[in-house]
């Protein structure tokens, strides 16, 4: 068994972390994560865009609480359930039935709980030595070079291959006896060749590419995807509003857009990260005899920095500007959240991932 002594706990926040299932054999621990969505607990009230939360009027004195809103949320599940069952109900969607969308809410959940934003898992696997879990982690960069049935089978003697596998007598008296006949073990091994040759066929189209690096001080399998040429984007251009002045003239002024120079962001804040980090995606990492791989340990170098600018999800502060025309005054109190960062309002991160994955190697 992979490490009995393993404890979720000892690796992952329970605060923002959830474990959706663990599987365990003789070999091999795999654990099912959901990372809770933090924008279930931020407050709707004063999150929401644009809203009108107060409008007092007492003499010639207007005053007006409103909210700016969180610009930078990612949406939650429930939106999505939500929009659907009104879309319905205003006649938009018609081919669906509320039922319907409830029964689609009941299913999905079991395997992707709407407080969840993203769902993934890690898995340990234990060899009998460090050589032979290495040799496990060298197939995982070769296989799609070598293909499948040329693939080296982790502490077989002598570097026996899959295809060799298939061809050894002993293995196939094995087979034998277990009721397969020599024409059963000669198709299964014609379909991995051919499995095999898909397989390399394939990673060159997409031109995939392999290799074996560090994590760390630690062995570990990285690929790379073909580089996407840069999309250089135009500059927006400030629309003109013209007006035409009583002489004939035409006076031309800029749009605002709609702008509120109330609100302040870092000079950085909406500056996207190129991912994956240096081109490379994390596939597998060796320590000792154990194989550490899975969803997390994949989506490591594709995840942004908690550092990134985000807004508070819970956290506000108010502004106040009052304003005099023709002899009425008019007082804003515009609530605005403050700002923050990623890993602060409880977000997935790579720091996180990574402090994750670290704290997991230090308990092999």
């Amino acid at each position: 068994m992979a490490k009995k002594e393993i404890k979720i706990e000892k690796f992952i926040d329970t605060k923002r972390w959830k474990v959706l299932g663990k599987t365990i054999n003789s070999q091999q621990l795999v654990f099912e994560l959901g990372h809770l969505n933090p924008e279930v607990f931020m407050d709707f009230e004063k999150g929401e865009r644009n809203k009108i939360l107060k409008t007092e009027v007492r003499g010639n004195t207007t005053e007006t609480t409103s909210t700016y809103g969180i610009i930078t949320k990612k949406g939650k599940m429930a939106d999505f359930y939500d929009g659907m069952v009104f879309a319905i109900q205003m006649g938009l969607i018609n081919q669906l039935t509320i039922k319907d969308i409830q029964d689609m809410r009941n299913n999905v959940n079991k395997v992707f709980p709407e407080e969840c934003d993203y769902v993934t898992s890690i898995s340990v696997t234990n060899y009998k030595e460090e050589k032979i879990a290495f040799q496990a982690l060298e197939n995982l960069a070769t296989q799609y070079t070598r293909g499948f049935a040329n693939t080296l089978i982790p502490g077989a003697p002598n570097n026996m291959t899959i295809e060799e596998a298939f061809k050894n007598p002993l293995i196939v008296a094995e087979m034998k006896k277990q009721g397969n006949s020599a024409e059963d073990i000669n198709k299964i091994l014609e379909t991995i060749k051919q499995a095999s040759t898909q397989m390399i066929e394939s990673a060159k189209t997409a031109n995939i590419k392999y290799e074996i690096g560090k994590f760390k001080q630690y062995p570990a399998v990285y690929f790379s995807l073909p580089k996407k040429p840069k999309i250089k984007k135009e500059k927006k251009k400030d629309r003109i509003i013209e007006i035409k002045n009583p002489e004939g003239t035409i006076t031309k002024i800029k749009a605002s857009g709609g702008i509120d120079d109330r609100v302040k962001f870092p000079p950085d804040a909406f500056k996207k990260e190129d991912l994956p980090i240096d081109g490379k995606i994390l596939q597998a990492i060796q320590v000792k005899n154990f194989l550490i791989s899975g969803g997390l340990v994949t989506s490591l170098h594709c995840a942004p920095s908690g550092k990134l600018f985000c807004q508070s999800l819970t956290q506000f502060k108010t502004i106040t500007k009052v304003t005099h025309d023709g002899g009425m005054t008019f007082i804003d109190h515009l609530i605005v959240p403050l700002n923050s960062c990623l890993e602060k309002e409880g977000y997935m991160n790579r720091e996180e991932i990574e402090n994750m994955i670290l704290k997991l190697i230090s308990l092999l």
